[in-house]
C-alpha cells in the first residue's frame, strides 16, 4: 500500500535526523582524539630562508703599462704646471679615461704650450694633432703633445666664446700647427692671432661660413650649382 504524503515527509525528517546525529558523533570523536594544546603554546614561525652567499667583488684590475705611464705623466705635468702657473690658470678634471685633459685658460695657452715644449723634465717636442671643437655652447681647441725623448703623451684643451673666438697661434712653436690652425679656422671660424697665412684649407676661399660648427646652415647653392640633394643627410641619430 503506497505511503501517504504525510508518511513520506515523516520518513524524510527521520533520515535527516539520523544523518545529523552521525555527523555530530564523528566530530566529537575527532575532538576527543586530538592532543590538548599546552598553555602558552604559540604557533611555530617558519624557519628563515638561508641567505644567498654574497657575490665577491673581483679584485681591482691591474693597470697596463700604458695606463701606468699615462698616470705618471699626468701627475708630473700637473705638479709642474700648478707650480709654474697656479691652479686658477690650469685645471685637471677627474675623468675615467686614459687621456685625461689638462684644461687651461685661453689667454695663457701659448705660454703653457711653450713651457711643455721646453721644460727639461718633460720636453713635449711633437704636436701630434691640433683641432677645433664645438660643444654647442662654446668653441675650443685641443692639442695632443708627445715627447720623443721620454715617450710621454699629454692632452691640452682650452675653451673659447662662440662669438669672436680667437687665440694665439702656436705655429711659431710647432711648425705643423700652421696647417692644423688653418683647418680649425676653416671649419670653426677660430682666429689664431699671429698666424702668417690664416686662409681656408678644405673649402673654397669664397665659401661662406664655417661648416664644422653645430649652428652652421648648409647653403642651398654655390655659384649657381645646387648643393642639396634628397639623400644628402642621414635621418639617424649618430650619437646613439
Amino acid at each position: 500500500m503506497p505511503l501517504s504524503e504525510e508518511e513520506k515527509q515523516k520518513k524524510i525528517e527521520e533520515a535527516k535526523a539520523r544523518a545529523a546525529l552521525k555527523k555530530a558523533e564523528a566530530e566529537a570523536g575527532k575532538t576527543a582524539g586530538a592532543a590538548p594544546a599546552a598553555p602558552g603554546d604559540a604557533p611555530k614561525a617558519e624557519a628563515p630562508k638561508p641567505e644567498k652567499p654574497k657575490k665577491e667583488e673581483p679584485p681591482p684590475r691591474e693597470l697596463t703599462a700604458d695606463e701606468k705611464r699615462a698616470a705618471e705623466t699626468y701627475e708630473l705635468v700637473e705638479r709642474l704646471l700648478k707650480k709654474q702657473f697656479g691652479e686658477d690658470v690650469v685645471t685637471f678634471p677627474e675623468v675615467e679615461r686614459l687621456d685625461r685633459p689638462v684644461v687651461v685658460k685661453s689667454e695663457r695657452l701659448k705660454d703653457i704650450i711653450k713651457f711643455l715644449r721646453t721644460h727639461p723634465d718633460i720636453e713635449f717636442d711633437s704636436l701630434m694633432c691640433q683641432g677645433g671643437f664645438d660643444t654647442g655652447e662654446q668653441l675650443g681647441v685641443a692639442y695632443h703633445l708627445h715627447s720623443f725623448r721620454f715617450g710621454r703623451k699629454i692632452y691640452v684643451k682650452t675653451f673659447l666664446p662662440r662669438d669672436g673666438a680667437e687665440i694665439d697661434t702656436v705655429s711659431d712653436i710647432f711648425g705643423v700647427a700652421n696647417y692644423f690652425e688653418r683647418e680649425a679656422w676653416d671649419g670653426f671660424g677660430i682666429v689664431f692671432k699671429g698666424h702668417t697665412r690664416l686662409v681656408r684649407i678644405s673649402n673654397p676661399d669664397d665659401w661662406i661660413g664655417h661648416p664644422m660648427r653645430k649652428d652652421y646652415v648648409y647653403p642651398t647653392e654655390y655659384h649657381g650649382v645646387e648643393t642639396e640633394r634628397e639623400d644628402q643627410f642621414f635621418d639617424v641619430d649618430v650619437g646613439k
